[in-house]
């Protein structure tokens, strides 16, 4: 897929987050929605992610390597961060980091769109927003929309 075609699939993947979120009633705000995670705690860790990828391409953009985070390790401490934001301020900082990291992705020029990120390894900026845009289309989205009743659970397993 060409880097346009990722961009408008990041872009489409992201709003359609950030619209799901702002379906949620007040109400529904410190339910449970896939194991012991509310809609709260996935929200700062998308938010923690899309934070840590954007400042992680604004280093390879200025020719610094950094090597992956662990994956488990970084969730918990995402999650842990944002734990006392209140709602209005943890979507305003989810809608932000989503926003920047869209212009961070827009800054990495054609010719770098294919160079590895990352110290002993493949992965490119290409390589991430594919793996955002999954995570955010096939993953994130169907989950908060069958807890919401939208799509149905068994349209999506969230469990």
């Amino acid at each position: 897929m060409e880097r346009r075609e990722q961009i408008t699939q990041f872009r489409a993947a992201r709003y359609g987050l950030v619209m799901a979120v702002r379906q949620i009633l007040p109400e529904k705000r410190d339910e449970k929605l896939v194991g012991e995670w509310g809609i709260q705690e996935l929200m700062a860790h998308i938010s923690g992610w899309d934070d840590l990828t954007a400042r992680t391409l604004e280093d390879f953009l200025q020719g610094k390597t950094t090597k992956l985070e662990e994956q488990e390790d970084f969730n918990q401490q995402a999650v842990k961060k944002r734990g006392g934001m209140e709602w209005e301020g943890r979507e305003a900082e989810f809608e932000a980091v989503g926003i920047a990291l869209l212009g961070v992705y827009l800054a990495v020029p054609e010719e770098k769109w294919q160079e590895p990120v990352f110290e002993g390894s493949d992965l490119t900026p290409s390589g991430i927003i594919d793996e955002d845009i999954r995570h955010y289309r096939d993953e994130h989205l169907p989950q908060i929309l069958a807890w919401l009743g939208i799509i149905s659970k068994t349209t999506y397993n969230t469990e």
